[in-house]
């Protein structure tokens, strides 16, 4: 899918709250046309690279984040895409969620498979929880020296 199909799928709106919902700023998911209020920090040679004298807005500043990035498409697109990405040497992507669970379900169902058979996600894991796996213990309990043992119990009565 070329970049502008990928663009006619998201709207202004929905990017902005995207990015902004963690912020707290209620208002700023009404900017989508207006110059980026004073951003700088890790925003700042993202503002930069524009043209000089352009005032790039909020919608132009998301969708330029987000839009060389994406992957859509269907599940053997996505793996190909993938794997393109980790011949260049990239080496975990975050996976983006346009409907809370649903998204994630579909990736699952349908992109994981074929990753799997292309070799780029393994197809099982040993069993137990990621304590068990680092510090090959026989449980997932923390031991006595950890500090958080004290704890243990203190807020579930047990």
């Amino acid at each position: 899918m070329g970049s502008d199909a990928r663009a006619q799928m998201l709207s202004a709106q929905g990017l902005v709250e995207a990015a902004t919902s963690p912020t707290g700023l209620d208002d700023f998911g009404t900017m989508t046309g207006d110059e980026i209020p004073g951003i700088r920090g890790a925003f700042l040679s993202m503002i930069n690279a524009w043209p000089a004298g352009a005032k790039p807005t909020v919608k132009d500043f998301l969708t330029s984040l987000s839009l060389p990035q994406m992957v859509v498409g269907s599940p053997e697109t996505i793996a190909s895409r993938l794997l393109d990405y980790q011949s260049a040497g990239v080496d975990g992507v975050q996976i983006m969620n346009a409907l809370m669970p649903e998204s994630y379900h579909d990736f699952f169902d349908y992109v994981v498979p074929v990753l799997q058979d292309k070799g780029l996600m393994q197809p099982e894991y040993h069993p137990g929880t990621l304590r068990e796996k680092l510090f090959e213990t026989p449980t997932a309990d923390i031991g006595e020296r950890h500090p958080a043992y004290g704890y243990r119990g203190m807020f579930c009565g047990g």
